[in-house]
């Protein structure tokens, strides 16, 4: 069969379980909606929709991502039976951390308001980069331009970390290779936006690019079959919250570590 078309989300996935990946990109058994995933998709579509604006004020800012956040959180599906007040608390304050980090930023340029907004707004929100050379596709949080250098960094909703997890640094290297199989010239830097707070940003080599390709390369040699034979499974204490538990291990609850 030809080649799926990868993402680093399939490609972290089959590295964790190789299993996981085959019911979830070979037979397309579908995941269960989780309030981690919707939150995480509301906080992006925030933040995507911000940049459509110029605000002139830091109020103005503030006012307009919150009430962003109320609007999208009404609308998702997930939250439409159950609000989860509390998340939607957690994840405003972390809506709040960003726009406090990014007004630090804003301040440090030492122009008006709507002048440092300009300069450091991206030039580019939720771009999909897809690579035919390469078989793999992604969709790119945030392009910055700024004193002659772009970064790609990605949004999450997970705890600042002292080094960036390995399932992050191989998704970040992998947009790089996107970018520049697309624009033929390698970003300068990728990183991570923590929305708890803070950022962890990492230099972009030759070396990042092609770790990039033999990930992708590896994946893709390993995943030409359609038998589940082929897809080993990986028990490991993730198994107790996949989706895919019960067409694994079926209601056998005897597994030690469950």
């Amino acid at each position: 069969m030809g080649r799926r078309v990868e993402s680093p989300s399939s490609i972290n996935t089959y590295k964790q379980c190789a299993r996981k990946y085959y019911y979830q990109y070979v037979t397309g058994l579908p995941l269960k909606p989780n309030v981690y995933f919707a939150r995480g998709h509301v906080a992006h579509k925030v933040l995507e929709k911000l940049f459509s604006f110029n605000p002139k004020s830091k109020d103005e800012l503030y006012e307009t991502a919150l009430r962003l956040l109320k609007k999208y959180w009404d609308e998702e599906e997930f939250f439409r039976s159950n609000n989860h007040t509390s998340y939607f608390q957690e994840t405003s304050l972390m809506i709040i951390n960003w726009l406090n980090y990014f007004s630090d930023k804003l301040d440090k340029l030492n122009l008006p308001f709507d002048e440092s907004f300009v300069v450091l707004k991206p030039i580019q929100i939720e771009q999909n980069y897809s690579s035919e050379t390469f078989k793999v596709k992604g969709f790119i949080d945030v392009v910055e331009s700024f004193n002659g250098k772009i970064r790609l960094m990605d949004y999450k909703t997970s705890q600042l970390s002292e080094e960036i997890p390995e399932d992050y640094k191989l998704q970040l290297a992998i947009y790089a290779l996107l970018f520049k199989e697309n624009n033929n010239k390698n970003p300068d830097e990728v990183g991570i936006y923590f929305l708890r707070g803070g950022e962890k940003v990492l230099q972009v080599n030759n070396e990042m690019i092609e770790y990039a390709k033999e990930e992708v390369n590896k994946v893709h040699n390993k995943t030409d079959s359609n038998d589940i034979n082929d897809y080993a499974l990986n028990i490991s204490n993730f198994c107790k919250n996949c989706d895919f538990y019960q067409n694994c291990f079926g209601k056998n609850k005897s597994l030690g570590m469950f």
